[in-house]
């Protein structure tokens, strides 16, 4: 599941700008730093996904961008890249601006280049990393990086002070262990808060459904085996009760084991759920509306106890 952070914009603002008809494909060999060469992007003005309308063009980054595009997600500021890679400060902007083109922008910030990079591997993902749960104005302020916001921009639409931003960003950038804005975004993703991964789902399902964000703020990081993860949000007010569907009987026992004796996790149990991709399902609280609230018994080796008889 791909994050977008249309929620986060005023309606009218999308993520990319009028198409260009000017915008030709670049062609060239590519460096490590990319991965997977050809790149399709929307010429439209809808976010950029594999599934997002419009007509596609297919992008190629030369060997000297992808280079410059990798370090810009590496923390690298302009005169550290010019003095690596042997070229004038001003070449490395001009670069980047090239690189804004070829993703199909007039106009971009660094931290939506590195995402919109990531999202489409253009450059290769960073090692995944334990996931952290960020405060809900961290995280909101890390989607607007990603959605191409100017901090000034982004100040007003929230009606804060400079003074006020400038801290929340602060907060970030040490909660994340970032040097730059750009290096906030590839810190994200290998802490699993952006990307496809499955802990990314369950934060993204949070926001958007859970009405208490303090809930999801103190929503737990349940680790599973092979250096997997899962979100748990606590039950509490607006939200009585919670779940997370799983694939395998070893993935539940692990989710059940870390949850049971948590606070604000109260009757913690193992059902069987009627979805043939997610069998098994660890619940808390009251009743949900999924799983089937009378679920199938299941064997004494899943729920740790002797299995119900109808």
């Amino acid at each position: 599941m791909t994050l977008h952070p249309e929620a986060l914009r005023e309606p009218g603002r999308g993520l990319l700008p009028a198409p260009r008809p000017d915008a030709l494909p670049v062609h060239s060999q590519t460096s490590p730093a990319c991965p997977q060469p050809h790149l399709d992007v929307p010429r439209t003005g809808s976010p950029v996904s594999g599934t997002a309308g419009g007509r596609l063009g297919t992008v190629t980054l030369p060997d000297l961008e992808c280079e410059i595009l990798a370090l810009v997600a590496e923390g690298k500021r302009d005169p550290e890249i010019a003095l690596e890679l042997g070229l004038p400060v001003g070449r490395v902007a001009y670069r980047i601006g090239s690189i804004t083109r070829a993703f199909g922008l007039t106009s971009a910030t660094r931290p939506q280049l590195v995402h919109l990079a990531h999202e489409h591997r253009v450059l290769t993902p960073p090692p995944r990393q334990r996931p952290v749960v960020l405060p809900a104005e961290q995280d909101h302020h890390l989607r607007a990086h990603i959605a191409g916001e100017t901090a000034t921009r982004y100040y007003r639409s929230r009606g804060l002070t400079p003074k006020q931003g400038s801290r929340i960003h602060l907060k970030l950038r040490w909660a994340l262990d970032a040097k730059t804005p750009a290096h906030t975004v590839r810190q994200a993703w290998a802490r699993q808060i952006l990307g496809p991964g499955r802990f990314a789902a369950d934060l993204h399902w949070a926001r958007t459904h859970i009405t208490s964000q303090r809930l999801v703020d103190q929503a737990l990081v349940v680790p599973l085996p092979g250096s997997r993860y899962r979100l748990a949000v606590p039950a509490g007010p607006g939200h009585r009760s919670g779940l997370l569907a799983l694939t395998e009987h070893a993935d539940a026992l692990a989710v059940a084991a870390a949850l049971r004796g948590q606070p604000s996790f109260p009757d913690v149990r193992i059902v069987r759920a009627d979805t043939a991709s997610a069998p098994y399902a660890v619940v808390w609280g009251g009743r949900p509306a999924t799983p089937d609230p009378t679920p199938a018994p299941l064997p004494s080796c899943v729920t740790g106890r002797p299995a119900r008889t109808a």
